[in-house]
């Protein structure tokens, strides 16, 4: 009986908190992912319809996932997530390290990992659908970066 409460009681968690494998675009320009291959990004959590923005409620953080694989050595890595507008509103501290907390950084090229970084998404934000850039970089060399679309609800 109580194997059955536990399975009942993660359906209904995982139902609620979820994420998702979403649809992304590579950064234009200069930032177009010369320096890896994007595996795939995840939004969590995520109520996405299918081939559609992830929806967030306004007031949450949100958690973006993008395992990738570098085509060179990765070595003291800065990240910066950004609302895709001209010019780019940084979203999070900008220049940030991505090394230690967010993703292992001492990688030869080639090798599969994961950035994660948690976006807090204000009350103050107003509901619309925003194109949110994610940058991995050193100095004027972006490692990978990618586009996703946030529906804050």
């Amino acid at each position: 009986m109580a194997s059955a409460y536990f399975l009942l009681f993660s359906a209904f968690f995982v139902g609620i908190i979820h994420g998702a494998e979403i649809n992304y675009q590579f950064c234009a320009g200069r930032e177009n992912n010369t320096k890896s291959i994007i595996n795939s990004v995840d939004v969590t959590p995520c109520d996405a319809a299918p081939d559609g923005p992830c929806r967030v409620v306004v007031g949450q953080s949100a958690r973006i996932a993008i395992n990738f694989k570098p085509t060179v050595e990765l070595k003291a890595v800065r990240y910066g997530i950004y609302w895709n507008v001209n010019p780019p509103l940084p979203l999070k501290t900008k220049n940030s390290k991505a090394c230690g907390k967010t993703m292992n950084c001492k990688l030869g090229a080639n090798v599969s990992t994961t950035f994660n970084v948690t976006v807090p998404l204000k009350s103050s934000f107003p509901p619309n659908l925003y194109p949110v850039k994610i940058k991995l970089y050193k100095g004027n060399t972006t490692f990978t970066c990618a586009v996703v679309q946030i529906h804050l609800v």
